[in-house]
C-alpha cells in the first residue's frame, strides 16, 4: 500500500496543485496534512515525497542494502554481459 496524499485528478495526478515557481511550499503544505512521508502522482510519475530528515536517514542509509542495486536487465546475459562491472548487482 501507498502512503497517503493530495487528491489525484484521473492522467493528470497532482499536477495543477504544484506550485511551478515554489513547489517546495507545496510539498512542505502536503507533509503538514499527510505526514513525512506522502504520495504524489504528477502526471505518469508516481513519487514518495520524504518530508523528514530522521525518515529520510532510515530509508536511504540504515536500510540502503534493501534499496541499492541495479535493475535487471534480461537482454545483457545472452551476449555474455552479465560479468560486466557495469551490469553486476550490488554486492555481487
Amino acid at each position: 500500500p501507498l502512503p497517503p496524499g493530495p487528491a489525484l485528478l484521473p492522467l493528470l495526478g497532482s499536477v495543477l496543485s504544484v506550485d511551478t515557481q515554489e513547489p517546495w511550499l507545496t510539498y512542505t503544505k502536503w507533509g503538514a496534512a499527510y505526514g513525512d512521508l506522502f504520495f504524489v502522482q504528477i502526471l505518469d510519475q508516481k513519487i514518495i515525497v520524504v518530508n523528514s530528515q530522521h525518515i529520510a536517514e532510515a530509508l536511504l542509509e540504515k536500510c540502503s542494502h534493501i534499496y541499492s542495486d541495479r535493475p535487471y536487465l534480461a537482454t545483457i546475459e545472452p551476449y555474455g554481459w552479465s560479468i560486466s562491472f557495469s551490469f553486476m548487482g550490488y554486492g555481487d
